[in-house]
């Protein structure tokens, strides 16, 4: 695959971050995480790659045909901001960066510092430059990298990504005169499960998601090995519950004797607006109930999804989630 810098990249990553064309190069070619996303046609690929024990590097691009176009979207970002969000993926590390040192983003009537597969409705006649507008502060004289990846489709503003970063501020973290306290990670699902049954079925769905570019938590793989076995696993598990839009469970042989699922699917119930999504195996009667500390708590009272291998349980959640807002099980 060819890569094509275009003018964004002499002004921003190559002047003022100091990112060089050897080392987008090499991130490109030889990533430590790399994702794909397709948005109607529209092709985004994103690597990160490790320049030293201190940082590492983010490149976003545009592929077309067999080149990859590098603009402004390649950062570095210091190892302490992989390690707090406790992932290496291109896409939380960049919605932490736009979170931290991104100006607001106006599209249509919603606002924002990181848009990601959203559609916004646009009235019938809009004019494309009012469409979106950073909402940078009264007399701001510094710079803003944007990237705005948007289509305009079927009366809605298609947002495949939409960011900003502040590039002052952003440079000052990056030599150590700022502090950065990234916000919680938020979560598209929270994946929920039986260990003895379940857990092939998990890890291949939170795989799967994730190649799609929904962010998903499964404690197998966000959660630090160091916190394993200790209290801090629990806290990184409830606070990733409080953090997610979506509740799934998946429901295997053994699911109405799990004190674990239990405590979560609790402490789900207790947030407000969580949406929940029930995928059952076929091997299960409909109507299930966990009894935990003399509360029962029906798993048949929400609309479910039969599955029957791992292939058709990712199919499933990934259909519901791209057809609906609102996906089935949802209350």
């Amino acid at each position: 695959m060819r890569i094509e810098f275009t003018h964004p990249f002499e002004d921003i990553p190559e002047r003022e971050i100091r990112i060089t064309r050897k080392e987008v190069i090499s991130a490109v070619t030889n990533p430590l995480r790399e994702q794909r996303l397709i948005f109607d046609g529209l092709e985004i690929l994103l690597f990160v790659q490790r320049l030293s024990a201190d940082s590492y590097i983010i490149v976003m691009g545009q592929k077309k045909n067999n080149t990859l176009e590098v603009g402004s979207s390649c950062f570095k970002v210091l190892s302490t901001l992989v390690k707090e969000a406790n992932s290496d993926e291109p896409l939380i590390l960049l919605q932490q960066l736009a979170i931290s040192f991104g100006m607001p983003i106006r599209v249509g009537g919603n606002v924002g510092k990181f848009f990601f597969r959203e559609d916004v409705p646009i009235p019938k006649d809009f004019k494309v430059l009012d469409l979106t507008e950073i909402l940078a502060p009264k007399n701001f004289q510094g710079k803003i990298i944007s990237s705005m990846y948007v289509m305009f489709k079927g009366g809605f503003a298609k947002c495949a990504i939409i960011f900003s970063i502040e590039l002052n501020s952003y440079l000052n973290w990056l030599k150590g005169k700022e502090q950065m306290q990234p916000s919680p990670i938020v979560y598209d699902v929270f994946i929920s499960y039986k260990r003895k049954t379940a857990e092939d079925f998990a890890i291949h769905l939170k795989e799967c998601l994730t190649e799609e570019g929904y962010r998903a938590f499964l404690d197998l793989r966000d959660i630090p090995k160091e916190f394993l076995s200790t209290s801090k696993a629990l806290d990184v598990r409830d606070e990733a519950i409080k953090n997610s839009r979506r509740f799934l469970l998946i429901m295997t042989v053994g699911i109405e004797s799990s004190e674990e699922v239990a405590k979560e699917l609790l402490l789900a119930r207790e947030i407000q607006n969580m949406k929940f999504m029930y995928l059952r195996h076929e091997d299960l009667q409909h109507r299930l109930s966990i009894i935990y500390r003399g509360k029962t708590i029906e798993l048949g009272e929400g609309n479910q999804e039969k599955f029957s291998t791992k292939e058709d349980l990712a199919r499933k959640v990934l259909s519901i989630l791209k057809s609906s807002t609102n996906p089935s099980g949802d209350k």
